[in-house]
């Protein structure tokens, strides 16, 4: 999935993941309301930019507990542990790191691996490997290709690094302004004329719709047209009460 800052693409992974209430039939996902399902225990499995924790008057914090990756999700681990095994030995994790201890990129492999212990149906990754270094983002991607190939389960993938991509995707979805802008098989923009690489056509994309975007304002401006905020989500009655709004807790917009 690709998009430029503020597209829309975390949003929509997060819909997707069930983490934003909605109206029964508004987001299937494996057939079922996508809200209403367990992450995991469904088969639908979401991995995050952020792994934080709750600390009582300071809010939200890296995961940087005092505690062993051999004694995290121990149950899990013990459930899976031929996954286990196999990631652990992929990630170069070593099970005595303490969390504590350990640099961003080493508590970004744990939390991959802990995250992928339970076989997924459907993976949702937002950003997850922006903090690996390059062998072990290689290694990763590897993996994650072969589970789709062995066990022909789908994962979304967001990023903005383009680096080793080139033979990896099957499909692009481009997302702009929180709509689809281009949705197209890997395979059929390759066989296009031109075609340099993932990298070169990213950025060719996003330069495009950064001219469109300055085209129109320049138009609107010529006809006298004053710039305004964008359109509040309150006035959309389809996602009324979704959580999107300011002050998500208490946003009853279908009441006066």
């Amino acid at each position: 999935m690709l998009g430029g800052n503020g597209a829309g693409k975390s949003t929509l992974l997060r819909c997707l993941a069930g983490k934003h209430i909605h109206e029964k039939d508004q987001v299937l996902v494996l057939g079922y309301p996508a809200f209403y399902q367990t992450l995991g225990v469904s088969g639908i499995t979401y991995i995050g930019g952020e792994w934080t924790r709750t600390v009582a008057f300071a809010g939200k914090m890296n995961y940087a507990a005092d505690i062993e990756v051999s004694q995290m999700m121990l149950s899990l681990q013990n459930e899976h542990k031929e996954r286990r095994d196999e990631l652990v030995r992929i990630l170069e994790i070593d099970q005595q790191w303490r969390m504590h201890e350990v640099s961003d990129g080493q508590r970004r492999r744990v939390q991959l691996m802990l995250g992928l212990l339970r076989p997924f149906k459907l993976l949702l990754l937002d950003e997850v490997t922006v903090d690996l270094d390059i062998l072990c983002r290689k290694d990763f991607l590897n993996y994650l290709k072969k589970e789709t190939e062995e066990r022909g389960c789908t994962i979304v993938y967001v990023s903005h690094i383009m680096d080793g991509l080139n033979d990896w995707p099957t499909h692009l979805l481009g997302l702009d302004d929180g709509k689809i802008e281009r949705f197209v098989s890997y395979k059929e923009l390759t066989s296009q004329p031109g075609f340099s690489g993932l990298y070169q056509f990213y950025h060719d994309w996003l330069t495009n719709l950064k001219k469109k975007r300055l085209e129109e304002a320049k138009e609107r401006k010529a006809r006298g047209e004053v710039e305004t905020a964008p359109k509040s989500r309150k006035s959309d009655a389809l996602f009324c009460n979704n959580g999107f709004q300011p002050g998500r807790m208490l946003s009853y917009y279908g009441s006066k």
